[in-house]
């Protein structure tokens, strides 16, 4: 049994893929607590560990606009409509890096920040990935894709290399199954 109940939600802002809610907040006797609650609502996301044929992990480096740097990244993106996690991961490999792949297993799913969102991140590891067209980026996408020997994975996990918390997730799953750790959720 939760301690909090919304009582109440509005809309402060909107876009086409989040809104940002004010919820005012029923305590555990009924009372309407004194501060709201804001939420960020979202679409599901995916993240793609895409391996090639070679041993190499695909990354992409692409500038972020919070931290205003680039970051060294897996792909990945949001979840369209109607679309699954799976179709939605096979498409954002395609688009960001050219790479496909006919062999993929659902690694696990996260929720990215449930102190703010209730959207979830699939995660998904994409084996024997070939390159096979140009890449697709939506407008505000600056990606270039870099070919990671995986013995090198760890190396640029010790140096800092790779800092997006939902990325590092995912790769030290896949570390974690190499050592035989399953940790993955249904």
């Amino acid at each position: 049994m939760t301690r909090f109940r919304r009582a109440e939600s509005s809309p402060l802002f909107q876009s086409s893929w989040l809104t940002l809610s004010q919820h005012r907040v029923l305590g555990a006797e009924g009372e309407v607590l004194a501060h709201p609650v804001y939420t960020l609502d979202m679409g599901d996301w995916v993240n793609i560990v895409a391996l090639t044929k070679g041993g190499e992990l695909v990354f992409v480096r692409q500038h972020r606009f919070g931290t205003q740097t680039d970051s060294l990244e897996i792909p990945g993106g949001l979840v369209d409509p109607g679309e699954s996690p799976l179709d939605a991961a096979r498409r954002e490999l395609a688009e960001e890096t050219g790479y496909t792949s006919a062999r993929w297993e659902a690694l696990s799913w996260t929720f990215p920040n449930p102190a703010l969102q209730a959207n979830k991140l699939f995660m998904f590891v994409a084996h024997d990935c070939e390159l096979t067209h140009e890449i697709a980026l939506d407008p505000l996408e600056d990606c270039r894709v870099e070919l990671v020997p995986r013995q090198e994975l760890p190396a640029r996990l010790r140096d800092g290399q790779i800092r997006h918390a939902l990325v590092l997730i995912a790769l030290y799953e896949v570390l974690l199954a190499d050592r035989g750790l399953n940790i993955t959720a249904p």
